[in-house]
C-alpha cells in the first residue's frame, strides 16, 4: 500500500520547521546590538567579543519574560516533536498497510497548531518585552526569524499532513 504524498510532503516540512525553531532557539542572535554585530542576546545566552574573543555566558538571573520565552519555545519544540512523531507514524503506518486511529491526522495538526501557538508566544513576548524595551539600540537577529519560520512551516506542514492523511483507511 502507498502513501499520499500530501502525508509525505507534510511531514517533510513539519520536520524542517520542528529543525529550523530548534536552530533559532538554540543560537544566541534574538536581537542583535545595532552597530556591533559580535554582541548578541538569544533566548538562554548573550555573546560578545571580549578582549578579541568571542564569548558567551548563560543567563544567571532572569527576568520574567525571558522566563516565559524560554517556557514557550521549548513548549513550542515539544508540541512539534508530537506532532512530527505523530507524522511520522502515519507515514509508517501507510507503508506497512496497517490501519490507523482516525484521530492521528487531527492529532498531528493539532499539535502542530499547538507548537505554531506557543512558538508565536514566545516571540511575541520576546518582541514586546525584551527587544522593545530597547529596540533603539538592537536590530532583530537571524535566530528570531528562524523561529518565525520554523513555527510557520510546523503549521503548514500539519494541514498538508492533515489533509493528505484523512483519507487513509482507518480503524
Amino acid at each position: 500500500m502507498g502513501v499520499n504524498p500530501l502525508v509525505l510532503v507534510g511531514t517533510a516540512v513539519l520536520g524542517l520547521g520542528v529543525l529550523l525553531h530548534i536552530v533559532g532557539m538554540a543560537t544566541p542572535v534574538w536581537s542583535v546590538v545595532k552597530g556591533d554585530s559580535d554582541t548578541s542576546f538569544g533566548v538562554f545566552k548573550r555573546c560578545a567579543k571580549v578582549f578579541g574573543s568571542h564569548v558567551c555566558v548563560s543567563y544567571i538571573v532572569t527576568t520574567a519574560e525571558y522566563k516565559a520565552v524560554q517556557a514557550m519555545t521549548i513548549i513550542g519544540v515539544l508540541f512539534g516533536g508530537v506532532a512530527l512523531a505523530v507524522s511520522v507514524l502515519i507515514v509508517v503506518f501507510s507503508l506497512t498497510g496497517k490501519s490507523q486511529h482516525k484521530m492521528m491526522p487531527l492529532l498531528a495538526v493539532g499539535a502542530s497548531f499547538g507548537s505554531f501557538f506557543f512558538i508565536l508566544l514566545g516571540v511575541i513576548i520576546w518582541g514586546a518585552a525584551i527587544h522593545a524595551d530597547n529596540s533603539s539600540l538592537l536590530d532583530i537577529g537571524y535566530s528570531f526569524i528562524l523561529s518565525i519560520v520554523g513555527g510557520i512551516l510546523v503549521a503548514v506542514g500539519g494541514i498538508i499532513g492533515y489533509i493528505g492523511g484523512r483519507d487513509i483507511v482507518v480503524s
